[in-house]
């Protein structure tokens, strides 16, 4: 059974394909999902915390997160019934969460109207997944695709509000944000390990664990997320995919920037940063070589620069 990839990947779009590599395939099941699998979580709320658009688009990926998780099932494993049955009851859970979070957070008027657009996709999904594994083909399908309204509807009116509200930030025609980076570096040696890929990887992960601002922080998530995947879940459209995971490390770089903001409200970059790491798509199956991660890999060690310049013309 191959179900339509647009009836199963939420609002955001997929990095290009620039670059054709050799998929390194992987078993379906990696080693760290054959333990315990850890306790999903979400992050926590304290009583005076303004919720904005990026809780919204964090909400979106999480729930998008959810989407190819079981997209594994349906897609690779549609005969597997107990696997598909025990995936389908932790889609629910995770939807179930994410609804509970969602709900404790407070929106203006104009941010509840996409609040309750994510809460009837995350409705309408937990109806889809209740007894999956009962379903016909054929029905799954027409279930997905009375999703594409709901989608559409999320993305006219996320148009709207960003484009309402979001503050337009200009980066200079000259700003290069490599100078950045390699200014950041406290001494020649790490200016020398981040300017080799191949031993970037140490540095760049505790800059990113420090919670401390940092111009590297969009790179550094973009490129620890890629390794991540690839050494621990893999390149094949079997893989395991912890979106969850990623979206969490993303969301606490995202609180990393927004803390700096406060008082460094006119850093444009930071600003840019955190539209970079909201833009980035969540790690998506159903690619004709495997997950769309081999994407990612070639876009992000091809050429960094070019989100950068999307932004800039913004």
């Amino acid at each position: 059974m191959e179900i339509k990839k647009e009836h199963l990947i939420g609002i955001l779009g997929l990095i290009p394909i620039v670059i054709f590599y050799s998929v390194l395939e992987y078993p379906p099941f990696s080693k760290a999902n054959q333990t315990v699998e850890q306790k999903r979580s979400m992050p926590s709320i304290c009583d005076s915390y303004i919720s904005t658009l990026y809780d919204i688009r964090f909400i979106e990926l999480q729930i998008e997160a959810v989407v190819v998780d079981m997209h594994r099932y349906i897609g690779w494993f549609p005969d597997e019934k107990d696997m598909l049955k025990k995936a389908s009851i932790k889609a629910m859970n995770d939807l179930e969460l994410i609804k509970d979070y969602l709900l404790k957070l407070r929106f203006s008027d104009e941010l509840k109207k996409l609040k309750n657009i994510n809460l009837r996709v995350i409705e309408k999904l937990t109806t889809i997944y209740d007894g999956i594994d009962l379903q016909e083909d054929e029905s799954i399908e027409k279930a997905f695709a009375g999703l594409n309204d709901l989608y559409s509807e999320y993305s006219e009116k996320l148009k709207e509000v960003i484009k309402k509200d979001s503050p337009n930030v200009k980066l200079s025609e000259d700003f290069d944000p490599k100078d950045e980076e390699i200014k950041y570096a406290q001494n020649q040696q790490d200016r020398q390990i981040y300017l080799n890929p191949e031993r970037e990887i140490a540095l760049l992960s505790k800059i990113l664990d420090s919670q401390e601002y940092s111009p590297v922080l969009f790179e550094t998530f973009c490129k620890w997320r890629t390794q991540t995947q690839l050494f621990w879940g893999g390149m094949s459209n079997m893989s395991e995919i912890n979106n969850w995971k990623y979206n969490l490390k993303r969301w606490q770089a995202i609180q990393t920037i927004r803390h700096y903001l406060k008082t460094n409200p006119d850093d444009a970059w930071a600003k840019t940063q955190i539209n970079l790491l909201l833009a980035l798509p969540n790690i998506t199956r159903g690619g004709s070589f495997g997950n769309d991660n081999l994407s990612h890999w070639s876009h992000l060690y091809a050429d960094v620069k070019d989100d950068i310049e999307k932004v800039k013309h913004e």
